[in-house]
């Protein structure tokens, strides 16, 4: 139909145009970006299973970051167990020499302040291990149960609970040396309490000499001086531990005690100032021994023996706990070699969903630059329509 008002060819050749420019623009826009969907018009149900892979997979990628940071702590707390392992190694050889017929009790000595030494070391190592800033054994991140968060969803955690083995560890280093738990300071303290002590004593001796020379004995500052010098003593024996049977230490808690308590019960005045220089005797020697801060553990009567044995215990507890470290690091890197496998599977499928084509792309750009031309073109040759109309009332 020809008609003046409508034209019918130009509207037509119009609308292929806008729709053309339209697939043009979004061909442009893809080839642009690199990606298929730029807006949820492009592709709303795509859109919507690609931002769900996506955030599984960037769950993922913080997951394997997890499990890395987490094989990193551990084997932090394994190396610091090996470095255990070589000290303990080294105070069961002193503990094998010290209980050779052939070790003098110099001999002994020398090898106790090497033990001493070394298990005040292992408390450094048990105390201070860091990851972090984070304390890892002694009261640190293995002394309670571990949660590894290993994948995207809340429910994807690992479990680590080394707290039992760490606790039966402790209990054997604290029975190798004193020091480990450092003890040896607790006993410096108690002794600075004992030396108070005995000043307060030596104090009241004193006064009960003086009221003594006036035929008045004070019983009550005896019952002062004897419990206060009592209990200081007792202080420094808990501090360092029970002495060990028959060591040097033992022999002269039992002679201290024995002279307290002696005095305690002396009659008169005249009986306690008898007995008073060999309570100071027994004193020295109890305070020359807790004074040095030394254990016994190989110097002591028939101890160095029973130190192998101790340390051979320690020796199988640490091993139990760096296997079990062991196995779960290298769990952890089964988890991030599984992670990435599944993370890279599913960056897949969010590629084939939201990344452009080009080959594709490219094509229709092409075919749309040519439907482009041929449409302006038309619509140009659509405008003479109308002058069709009016040639025929001529």
């Amino acid at each position: 139909m020809l008609s003046l008002h409508t034209n019918i060819a130009a509207l037509n050749t119009k609308a292929n145009l806008t729709s053309t420019q339209s697939g043009l623009s979004t061909s442009m826009t893809r080839l642009g970006t690199g990606l298929r969907i730029n807006s949820a018009m492009d592709d709303a149900a795509g859109l919507q299973i690609a931002t769900r892979l996506d955030a599984q997979s960037r769950g993922m990628t913080v997951a394997m970051k997890n499990a890395q940071n987490g094989i990193s702590m551990l084997q932090t707390a394994e190396g610091a167990l090996g470095e255990v392992t070589n000290i303990l190694q080294r105070m069961k050889d002193l503990a094998t020499e010290g209980a050779n017929a052939t070790a003098t009790k110099a001999d002994k000595q020398a090898l106790q302040a090497e033990f001493d030494e070394l298990g005040k070391e292992l408390g450094n190592i048990m105390t201070n291990t860091t990851f972090g800033g984070e304390k890892l054994l002694k009261g640190g991140s293995l002394s309670k149960e571990m949660k590894f968060q290993i994948g995207a969803g809340a429910q994807e955690s690992m479990s680590v609970n080394t707290s039992a083995g760490l606790t039966g560890l402790l209990d054997k280093l604290d029975s190798v040396a004193a020091a480990v738990n450092g003890r040896t300071t607790a006993a410096t303290e108690a002794i600075k309490g004992t030396q108070a002590a005995h000043q307060d004593f030596q104090a009241k001796l004193a006064k009960l000499a003086f009221e003594s020379g006036k035929g008045t004995p004070v019983a009550g500052d005896v019952t002062a001086a004897e419990t206060a010098l009592k209990g200081a003593a007792d202080a420094v024996v808990a501090a360092r531990g029970t002495p060990a049977a028959g060591s040097e230490l033992e022999q002269a808690t039992n002679q201290l005690n024995a002279a307290i308590t002696a005095y305690g019960a002396a009659a008169t005045g005249a009986d306690r100032k008898g007995l008073q220089g060999a309570l100071e005797e027994k004193m020295g020697a109890f305070m020359a021994l807790a004074g040095t801060g030394a254990g016994d553990e190989i110097t002591g009567d028939g101890n160095a023996a029973a130190s192998i044995t101790k340390i051979s215990d320690a020796l199988s507890s640490v091993g139990d706990l760096r296997s079990a470290l062991g196995a779960n690091a290298n769990r952890l890197n089964h988890v991030t070699n599984n992670l990435a496998n599944i993370n890279n599977n599913t960056l897949a499928a969010k590629g084939r969903i939201m990344d452009t084509d080009f080959a594709t792309e490219s094509a229709s750009m092409t075919s749309k630059q040519m439907l482009m031309q041929a449409g302006t073109s038309m619509l140009k040759q659509s405008a003479s329509m109308n002058s069709l109309a009016m040639s025929l009332l001529q």
